[in-house]
């Protein structure tokens, strides 16, 4: 009673004081004067009520992670699901600000499950919050939205007004996302209505402005969009950053309007102040200033900012892959070490059950000795009363069948709960083997999202560029030129429109709209449609699975298999007809490929080049069999049998 007592006139002191430095203080002081972890359960909930306090104030998120991790490892020991929901929360939080993504919504929805038991609105508030910033993060928005939604009413009643406030902001921008823009912007004005004194936070204000900003700029209402970016900077103009964000913003507007002049001066006055912006504001004015500057024809100046944004987004996809990378790796050993540790405790238990057992015989030999001697005894003593000697033998020999019978029945026993804990350590393997698999199912979901980026990358700006230098050089009076220069004119707009359908053709391959949408079966016919419109062998495609949708890793690999075959076949093939089958088996699928041309050569497939080195690969990756047949002259078939799960229906709501 006296420590809680001790806590209370703590942060109640700290309150007073208003200085964070004297909270944490005083947090430690609590934290030291506790008796080590274990004592008692009194004392280990109040250290968990003071860690989680204490992890909320640190400034580092490394530190704030070990510190919920402690609270969150006592009360598991201590069996308490309140401290469990406080410290898988904020565990969730902060492991998302590291860039844990995947950790941080398992922890999320572990504190929501926890908080709905415990009917915590607060923590159920901050639990869907927090999931609906991590679906954002995905841009799966609808699910955003069901989450934020959810959250508003018990944000609202906890008191908990500024999360409340961001929560309206975040659903304002998750209809922006979805480009539903009045709907953001009555959001965003909502979000500025409630955000009043006494409770008003300027932070909150600044983003609903610059987000009406940005709603109005898309609906090309320009008079409002420079509005409200004034008011953004009268706000926070004490805040270089924001200042930088803001000068850039009326960069885009101006662009938008095609001044180009005036924009160029608010996105140098932009850069001026970039040493003290985040890397996304920097990318943005860099973003800005090379487009402007190409627009005014200095190509040179644009160039320049082009180079440096490049440098900047290769850094943060670095980053961001370092990111996952660790997460991914910190999940896997933490599931290997959960697994081991059951291990070990189950054959700790069955060492001591069988302990236990010789024990339990041991004595049981001792009673018997001593019984058959203490007979024996009586027997010598008692030779001449033979009647009572009999009638004590028959006593012992009842005890002896009731001992056997007892021993028989712990070791039935025995033999049940060794055949029970087999069971969970297979349940266990089982649940091991599952998160494995959504793993593999996370990296193929974040594989297909960087191919989405690198296509509409090579699409946007290396397509871009190449279109733009057809354009110079058509602009070019090819009559003036020599003969000889007009040959190297026509090779060099010819060779720059096929490279230009080239990238065009790679950025659509990398990952079609068709492989997400109608699944294997639609891709690979629209890949066959286009080379049919393109090329002047002829493609025929079949299949009798034009329904059905497989797992996500034996899609993209099938769909990667099937664009490397297709490009031997148009490379080395020399052939004028080809067929691509993809045919659906009871337990497998099979994707085959064959053609009439000059078959292959009779060397070894592994020894073929890098092409069918990378089929092979990505045939294992998904435990499949490659076959191949050829002769020289008589074309070559080569055919790829995958093993299946069960197939998920064409219609079917995918989940992330």
């Amino acid at each position: 009673m006296i420590r809680w007592l001790l806590l209370m006139m703590l942060f109640g002191f700290a309150g007073i004081v208003n200085g964070q430095s004297v909270l944490t203080d005083s947090l430690r002081q609590v934290l030291t004067s506790l008796p080590p972890s274990g004592s008692s359960v009194k004392d280990d909930t109040l250290r968990v009520s003071v860690l989680c306090e204490l992890g909320k104030l640190q400034a580092k998120d490394d530190t704030a992670i070990r510190l919920f991790q402690q609270a969150l490892t006592l009360s598991q020991k201590r069996n308490w699901e309140r401290g469990q929901m406080w410290a898988t929360c904020w565990l969730g939080f902060y492991k998302a600000r590291r860039g844990a993504y995947y950790q941080a919504m398992a922890f999320l929805f572990d504190a929501l499950r926890l908080a709905e038991k415990l009917r915590d609105g607060r923590y159920m508030g901050l639990s869907m919050r927090y999931l609906g910033d991590r679906y954002h993060h995905f841009e799966d928005y609808p699910k955003a939205l069901y989450y934020y939604q959810k959250a508003r009413p018990f944000l609202k009643q906890a008191g908990e007004q500024r999360i409340y406030l961001v929560c309206l902001n975040n659903i304002g921008l998750s209809y922006f996302q979805q480009r539903n823009y009045a709907v953001a912007i009555r959001f965003f004005n909502q979000c500025l209505l409630e955000n009043k004194p006494p409770a008003y936070f300027e932070d909150v204000a600044g983003y609903c402005f610059l987000n009406l900003s940005a709603s109005y700029r898309e609906t090309e209402d320009y008079t409002k969009a420079i509005l409200y970016l004034n008011r953004f900077e009268k706000l926070r103009q004490k805040h270089p950053d924001d200042i930088a964000w803001s000068r850039n913003e009326m960069a885009t507007v101006l662009m938008r309007q095609a001044n180009f002049r005036a924009a160029l001066r608010y996105a140098q006055e932009a850069y001026a102040l970039r040493q003290s912006a985040l890397r996304v504001t920097k990318m943005k004015i860099t973003n800005n200033l090379w487009q402007i500057y190409q627009e005014l024809g200095a190509y040179r100046q644009s160039l320049y900012y082009y180079q440096e944004y490049e440098k900047l987004q290769e850094q943060d996809v670095r980053d961001m892959q370092k990111k996952q990378i660790d997460a991914l790796r910190v999940r896997y050993e933490n599931e290997r070490h959960k697994a081991y540790i059951t291990l070990q405790r189950s054959v700790i238990r069955q060492k001591e059950l069988q302990r236990n057992g010789l024990a339990t015989g041991l004595a049981l030999v001792l009673l018997l000795t001593f019984t058959l001697y203490y007979t024996n005894w009586l027997l010598k003593r008692k030779k001449k009363q033979v009647e009572e000697q009999k009638l004590d033998l028959e006593v012992m020999q009842q005890a002896l069948a009731s001992s056997n019978e007892s021993l028989s029945e712990l070791n039935q026993t025995l033999e049940e709960r060794v055949r029970q804990r087999t069971r969970e350590l297979t349940r266990a393997n089982e649940e091991l083997i599952r998160k494995n698999r959504e793993i593999s199912e996370a990296f193929y979901r974040g594989q297909s999202q960087e191919r989405r980026r690198v296509a509409s990358e090579l699409h946007d700006t290396l397509g871009g560029t190449l279109a733009a230098l057809k354009w110079q050089l058509e602009s070019i009076d090819s009559e003036h030129l020599s003969p000889p220069e007009q040959r190297v004119y026509g090779n060099l707009l010819a060779n720059l429109e096929s490279a230009y359908t080239e990238v065009r053709l790679i950025s659509h391959n990398m990952m079609p709209e068709e492989l997400e949408k109608a699944g294997l079966a639609g891709a690979l016919q629209k890949l066959v449609d286009d080379l049919n419109r393109t090329r002047r062998l002829s493609f025929v495609f079949l299949t009798n699975c034009e329904d059905e949708r497989f797992e996500r890793s034996i899609e993209i690999e099938l769909y990667s298999i099937g664009l490397e075959l297709v490009n031997n076949v148009l490379k080395h093939a020399r052939a004028t007809e080809a067929v691509l089958k993809l045919h659906r088996l009871p337990v497998a699928l099979t994707l085959e490929i064959s053609d009439n041309g000059v078959g292959m050569p009779s060397r070894e497939p592994s020894h073929r080049g890098m092409g069918m080195n990378n089929i092979k690969s990505r045939v294992e990756r998904i435990h499949g069999r490659l076959d191949t047949q050829t002769e020289a002259g008589q074309g070559t078939r080569l055919a790829i049998t995958v093993p299946l799960f069960t197939p998920i229906p064409l219609n079917a709501n995918s989940s992330p």
